[in-house]
């Protein structure tokens, strides 16, 4: 932007500035920037000068880029609100608030969501305007930012982003650059604005980033953190020469600086990265978090050296070692957004996890992984640790996340873990299953290509002592078994559960996911169960000494009469000893209703109603104690 040489075209060519303004009064008013053509406008006059370009249907379309638009639109601002341009930073983005409010104002009805790029424009162009028209030096206009009484924040920082966005096209002076972009470093916007203008500076004015940055190293520039090195990845992603030479030079003044350098460049050959990797001797932890983001970069780079890709997973094994959580929540962050070098990266995690690793990070680990084996073996591993002691939920984004990416060979492992010889490792493919989205999971057991195999499965799925409903759809899918004795096994199972376990409701389940028509010989035996079941329910029932009620009824009276007995002697003596305990027999009941809740500070919330059944296998809950033995014992057994 050459807010003067604008200034100057307009001055030299009143048609185009008559045009110009006539066009943007129109699209202020009508609130688009499409038009049509009228005799009042020279189009050929408005295309050349770039003020409006052509869509693909044909449709004039105000180029919102156009600087000298834009400077005609300050004017145009200007003569609305009817004062001069404020000379104040604050007091310029209150008049260009107004300028906004009273446009909005005219037909209100029709939004107009792409005002904001033009007031975006003259934020910028306000800012210049005081710069090069008003001649208010770039530092005069910051320190009214510093103002600490200031409350509005976001005002604060809407004119900090702009006042940086335009810093470079308001002076090329090095040392008046390098003020301004220190002067408030602790504060961390400042900090943020002033190093992203200085990064990009290299794309308007390579020069001027080069010798801002010797000025830099001649004038502490090392004392403000990663001034330096900001300068210098600007210079190298603008294909500046030299710049790995000045890398070298800021790493040898500077680790941290240099290491920073070298983290964010976007390496343009392999040259850069043979000279520069042999700089890295240190592995301390003021350089570890940023050095472990170093090692995955080069790992993510195509044309990085296989001996330089070794290296670097053995430094980042190394790095974890240093006993810090945040340099190896670090490292975990950086291997996750490794691509590919899935073998290398599961490596890592096992070295990871001898060291000392949480395992809630585990599943996120694995988030850029696409064969799920690596998975399986980590789960497993866990597993065989803690058993049903195991926090499973914190897998269950990983798995349908596998299942998404890789659905064949995710259905492959569960199935090879429903039948591996080891009963209780079955259950952690069942816990899987449980974990998966509604209706999600689609594995079908006869895939297993062996009678044995489908038998486990069976049995693994089975006799998990809650949820059978969840997994029952999974073990009929068998009643298609090509092998005879794996349909009369699960027949078999299932008339069992019935019997011991689930009773009627089991039966139900069965009958909701088969076939009555097509089914009719696979039930049978199963319906006979359901049938002896209930023989043997009314048989309970009619012996009286296994009635409870016919049978304890007389201890039952006896133990009513003894309360009301004691209840009559507790109220008594209270009445002799004038007590209020005499007004409630003894015992004060409080019955407390209510159809919402509050949680401190909050707004009262509405109760809503919450319910959730599972099926329990019976022989649970007869005995837990001795069910969750016999499970656990299994774990060292082969079955």
């Amino acid at each position: 932007m050459d807010i003067l040489k604008v200034q100057e075209n307009l001055l030299s060519n009143e048609k185009l500035k008559v045009n110009i303004k006539k066009l943007l009064e129109s699209i202020l008013k009508n609130k688009t920037f499409a038009f049509y053509c009228t005799d009042e406008l020279s189009l050929e006059l408005l295309l050349e000068f770039e003020i409006i370009t052509r869509s693909d249907d044909g449709d004039f379309i105000l180029n919102t880029n156009s600087e000298i638009a834009t400077f005609v639109l300050l004017e145009i601002m200007i003569d609305t609100i009817g004062t001069s341009m404020p000379s104040n930073l604050l007091s310029l983005f209150d008049f260009i608030d107004k300028f906004a409010a009273k446009i909005n104002s005219t037909n209100a009805n029709v939004r107009w969501n792409d005002f904001d790029i033009l007031i975006k424009n003259i934020e910028k162009y306000s800012i210049l305007y005081l710069n090069k028209i008003l001649n208010i030096s770039p530092i005069n206009l910051f320190n009214v930012l510093e103002i600490n009484e200031i409350e509005d924040d976001y005002k604060i920082m809407r004119i900090t982003e702009c006042y940086f966005e335009v810093l470079h096209l308001m002076t090329d002076q090095e040392s008046e650059l390098f003020l301004i972009v220190t002067k408030n470093y602790l504060n961390k916007d400042n900090q943020y604005l002033g190093l992203t203008m200085f990064k990009n500076l290299s794309k308007y004015n390579i020069t001027l980033a080069e010798r801002l940055f010797e000025y830099s190293l001649n004038n502490d520039g090392l004392n403000f953190r990663f001034v330096s090195a900001v300068l210098l990845i600007g210079l190298y992603n603008a294909n500046a020469s030299s710049t790995i030479d000045k890398i070298i030079k800021l790493y040898n003044l500077s680790n941290i600086e240099g290491i920073q350098a070298l983290v964010e460049i976007e390496y343009k050959k392999q040259e850069d990265i043979i000279l520069t990797f042999p700089l890295i001797k240190t592995e301390n932890l003021d350089c570890g978090i940023s050095l472990s983001k170093y090692y995955a970069r080069l790992i993510n780079i195509e044309f990085c050296p296989p001996d330089i890709l070794e290296e670097c997973f053995k430094k980042i094994e190394s790095l974890y070692s240093i006993d810090n959580i945040d340099l190896r929540r670090s490292i975990l962050l950086n291997c996750r957004l490794i691509d590919g070098f899935e073998e290398q990266k599961y490596l890592l995690l096992q070295s990871f996890s001898k060291i000392g690793m949480e395992l809630n990070e585990i599943p996120h680990y694995f988030l850029k992984f696409n064969n799920p084996v690596f998975f399986f073996n980590t789960y497993l591993e866990a597993f065989c640790e803690k058993g049903f002691g195991l926090d499973f939920y914190i897998f269950r984004n990983i798995i349908n996340d596998f299942w998404r990416k890789n659905k064949n060979d995710t259905e492959k492992y569960i199935l090879e873990i429903l039948s591996i010889e080891n009963l209780f490792m079955r259950f952690s493919a069942v816990k899987l299953l449980k974990l998966s989205q509604p209706g999600r999971f689609e594995i079908d057991l006869t895939k297993l290509d062996q009678e044995n195999l489908q038998i486990r499965a069976i049995d693994g799925l089975i006799m998990y002592p809650n949820g059978i409903e969840t997994v029952l759809p999974f073990v009929l899918q068998l009643k298609k078994s090509k092998f005879k004795n794996v349909i009369k096994h699960l027949q078999l199972t299932l008339s069992l559960l019935i019997d011991k376990s689930y009773g009627e409701s089991l039966y139900g389940l069965i009958v909701e996911n088969v076939d009555l028509k097509k089914d009719k010989n696979f039930l049978k035996p199963i319906s006979d169960s359901l049938d002896q079941y209930k023989k043997n329910i009314e048989f309970k029932e009619s012996i009286n000494d296994l009635n409870p009620y016919n049978n304890e009824s007389n201890l039952m009276d006896y133990y009513n009469s003894l309360d009301r007995e004691n209840t009559q002697k507790v109220t008594k003596q209270a009445m002799d000893n004038n007590s209020f305990l005499a007004l409630s027999g003894g015992k004060t009941t409080v019955i407390v209703r209510g159809n919402s809740w509050k949680i401190n500070n909050m707004e009262p919330s509405p109760l809503t109603n919450i319910s959730f059944s599972v099926l329990i296998d019976r022989e649970f809950v007869k005995n837990p104690d001795l069910f969750e033995l016999t499970i656990s014992s299994l774990r060292n057994l082969n079955y």
